[in-house]
């Protein structure tokens, strides 16, 4: 993607499976490591969009792929598997593996103040610390081609150096400048913590409705951008955590990312859409001035107001006229207090968020009941395949746990009834 044009430059499409992550060398943009759904790790030539590599070792998918920063011949995976492995290009071997993850690994970090250490994060609540020289000590056995375990080390007591609990399952981290801080999101709950401390906690805060998925930071690393699942990004000034600015979006958002020269603000979203804002200001060209000031009512100034003000020829425009919004099936059916449509259509979008949002209204109103009453198989059964997809979602879990309690014990009560009458 162009940063001037907001243009996409280059297309990959040379993957069997849904690519799940991808990084770029940070010191050349010469080779792209990407990680994908079928577990495999390939490695591209952006200039010929060729595979280098491929690696295959992992048994799950591939969520979070880099280049390590003392060795740009290497690079790094986390998976599903709960594993982190390392690759040589040049061998092409995994050399090492770090195992101590319980659950989902979902970030991984070489740090680049610390050549010789790693951060991992994980759906297991704990945030590990690495050092590679320990997992890169030789062993007995000889070291496998792909992704073998065959002379792979596995020194989980010894290459962990340092464990840190967040207390919820971690989305994203970002490590600060000087390596020592580093911010881990779970849920949404952010919390910082200070490395040269043990793994101090320095500070929590929880600025959305539900989970954090996605972290990253300016380039002076004096700014922190979170983006979340109640559809909003938040800017965090890090000297005080206080936060200086807020959007919302028309999605969930999955992703969010900062150009180095923080000029485009690139999120990632559930409903498949990607946003680009730029920062025109930072363009060169006119000097940016201020708008004078209002002039005060009865000065000489109010009455003289656009009088030196010349209209650009040849430029026309249209007056927006503000339409009122028009309201979706499923809010019309609540304003006329018709509970069992109104859950009918918000089960028809497909929606996870409109319908919890639906079924919490509904919930408000006490009209839960009546809009689960007199219904057959064929109207029950989108409604347990709701509720059963998000029982196992990690993002629903928590934050719905309430209203999916209640639309549970409601269906319990009109099976029963309904078994009572036949």
């Amino acid at each position: 993607m162009d940063g001037s044009t907001l243009q996409s430059k280059r297309k990959i499409s040379r993957f069997d499976d849904i690519a799940l992550s991808a990084a770029f060398r940070h010191t050349d943009g010469k080779l792209l490591v990407a990680g994908c759904a079928d577990s495999s790790v390939k490695v591209f030539d952006l200039a010929s969009r060729n595979i280098l590599r491929t690696f295959s070792g992992h048994s799950a998918a591939v969520h979070c792929v880099g280049f390590e920063s003392a060795d740009l011949q290497r690079v790094f995976s986390g998976s599903d598997d709960q594993t982190v492995r390392r690759w040589d290009m040049v061998t092409q071997t995994c050399v090492s593996v770090l195992r101590g993850h319980s659950d989902h690994v979902r970030t991984v970090l070489s740090n680049p103040f610390a050549s010789e250490s790693m951060l991992t994060a994980s759906y297991d609540h704990t945030v590990c610390v690495w050092d590679t020289r320990l997992a890169d000590a030789p062993t007995s056995g000889s070291g496998g081609s792909g992704g073998s375990d065959v002379g792979v080390t596995d020194k989980k007591s010894r290459a962990c150096v340092m464990s840190m609990t967040h207390g919820a399952p971690i989305e994203d981290m970002v490590l600060l400048s000087g390596g020592g801080v580093v911010i881990t999101a779970g849920e949404n709950t952010l919390k910082v913590w200070d490395l040269l401390s043990g793994g101090k906690l320095l500070h929590t805060l929880s600025p959305h409705q539900k989970a954090i998925t996605s972290l990253c930071t300016d380039q002076a690393m004096t700014r922190v951008i979170t983006g979340s699942l109640d559809s909003t990004i938040k800017i965090f000034d890090l000297k005080n955590y206080d936060e200086t600015f807020s959007m919302r979006y028309s999605a969930p958002v999955l992703s969010v990312q900062l150009s180095p020269d923080s000029n485009v603000l690139a999120v990632g979203m559930a409903d498949g859409t990607l946003s680009l804002k730029q920062n025109s200001r930072v363009h060169a060209g006119p000097a940016y001035t201020a708008p004078l000031s209002t002039p005060r009512t009865g000065t000489k100034r109010y009455f003289q107001r656009g009088a030196n003000t010349k209209a650009t020829e040849g430029e026309d425009f249209a007056v927006s006229v503000d339409h009122k919004a028009k309201l979706k099936p499923y809010d019309i059916f609540l304003k006329k207090f018709q509970y069992h449509q109104a859950l009918d259509a918000a089960l028809h979008t497909k929606r996870p968020e409109i319908v919890m949002s639906v079924m919490e209204e509904l919930l408000q109103r006490g009209g839960l009941r009546t809009a689960l009453a007199n219904r057959n198989e064929a109207t029950l059964t989108p409604m347990l395949d709701f509720c059963v997809r998000c029982t196992i979602h990690i993002h629903y879990q928590s934050a719905d746990a309430a209203t999916l309690n209640s639309v549970t014990d409601g269906l319990t009560v009109v099976l029963c009834c309904d078994g009572d009458m036949k």
